[in-house]
């Protein structure tokens, strides 16, 4: 560890830091210890890093007044380190550290501590990304904090024009994307400041998030949580002051309501009343199916036992239709329609076509067709949009079905 005999004072972040004291080995223990969770310079992982070492540059005055080691003079404006990086590069990085590298200074001491908690903060994956290349990160042979942070960030993100339009073409499908994660909203907000500080820190800005946050939100599957959201959307429309970030904390406090009282995505009773129906009818569809595969199973074994006994029966069946023959045999013009056949009394049927022991006008057949065309004379006078018997009886059957369901389930 590198020590300064200069002015022990530590009453501010200005302050050159006598690393000697015992004060001074605390300060720099605590400003170069890990971070919470350790970095893989990985796209995905590389925003929680980023904030990590906000707080620790805070915390440490990497970025006070006369000790700033993050904000950078970028083509005569000044740009930070850390929200920005994309729009400097490594060339301009080390020309500001070639200001205060070669001095005992607060910033250099910074710059070295920077460096120090970058590399605790490594896994092995995110050091086995920049093995071998000190060139990269050093400053008349000192490490830098800075030019380390910016090497990692080119080996993490790759800064190219598709990247941009990958971004932007991002932030206008968050209608998709919300429905991929089941419309949770502490995600999607998450989702969205990482694309916007994505752009951000390729110095890009984008104009049109408010509308494609109203856009995503609508898209949401609860149905109280997108008319509170159509309210905002009139209220911003007519003229109201809407932000991005006070919509994104609006949403997320709306959401994090309805979950509590467990109103998230509650069915109406029209739905619950729906859902209840359906599932009864596919039981009923489900038993039907059952039976009819029942049916069918019998039928065919029906048809192989009558296989079997087929030869057996076919010769008394002709003999017994031999036998009665002449029941089919009309009687001839002028005779008789009835007769006596072995002291049975058959009368000739003209409904059946044939000699039965029933009298004509007993005839069953010929009650019913008679029947049949008294019922359609008089539907012909009455109603013709009357549902017939049969219909009605089978919806009577299917709701019978269903509330014999409900009360055995």
């Amino acid at each position: 560890m590198a020590t300064f005999a200069l002015s022990p004072s530590l009453a501010n972040a200005e302050a050159f830091i006598d690393y000697s004291t015992s004060e001074g080995v605390k300060i720099y223990n605590k400003a170069t210890s890990e971070l919470v969770v350790k970095y893989d310079a990985e796209p995905e992982t590389t925003n929680m890093f980023i904030e990590m070492l906000r707080d620790r540059a805070m915390s440490s005055g990497w970025s006070a007044e006369n000790s700033d080691i993050l904000t950078i003079p970028v083509n005569g404006r000044d740009r930070n380190l850390l929200s920005e990086h994309g729009t400097m590069t490594s060339e301009q990085i080390r020309a500001h550290a070639l200001t205060y590298a070669a001095n005992e200074t607060r910033r250099a001491q910074n710059a070295y501590m920077m460096y120090h908690c970058i590399m605790n903060s490594l896994t092995e994956a995110g050091y086995n990304k920049i093995l071998n290349q000190q060139e990269e990160y050093m400053v008349n042979g000192i490490p830098n904090g800075p030019l380390l942070f910016k090497l990692l960030m080119k080996k993490a993100l790759i800064d190219t024009r598709a990247t941009l339009t990958h971004i932007r073409t991002s932030l206008s499908n968050l209608d998709a994307y919300i429905v991929s994660i089941n419309s949770n909203i502490e995600l999607f907000n998450q989702y969205v400041r990482k694309l916007r500080n994505d752009l951000q820190a390729r110095g890009e800005t984008t104009q049109d998030l408010l509308v494609n946050l109203f856009k995503g939100y609508l898209a949401a599957s609860d149905r109280e949580f997108i008319e509170y959201i159509k309210r905002k959307k009139d209220t911003y429309e007519e003229g109201g002051h809407i932000t991005e970030d006070s919509l994104m904390s609006d949403a997320n406090n709306k959401y994090k309501t309805l979950i509590e009282e467990g109103r998230w995505n509650k069915l109406s009773p029209e739905q619950e009343q729906l859902v209840t129906l359906t599932a009864k009818l596919d039981e009923i569809k489900d038993k039907n199916l059952k039976l009819s595969k029942d049916l069918k199973k019998k039928k065919e074994q029906g048809k192989r036992n009558g296989k079997k006994e087929k030869h057996g029966k076919h010769k008394g069946k002709k003999d017994n239709d031999d036998k009665w023959a002449w029941k089919k045999v009309p009687p001839k013009e002028g005779d008789p329609k009835t007769k006596v056949v072995n002291d049975n009394t058959y009368h000739w049927c003209d409904e059946h076509n044939a000699w039965v022991k029933h009298k004509p006008e007993e005839c069953n057949l010929h009650k019913e067709r008679n029947t049949k065309a008294q019922d359609k004379g008089d539907k012909g006078a009455g109603d013709n949009n009357k549902p017939s018997s049969a219909f009605a009886k089978t919806l009577t059957t299917i709701w019978e079905d269903i509330e014999r369901e409900s009360r055995s389930s």
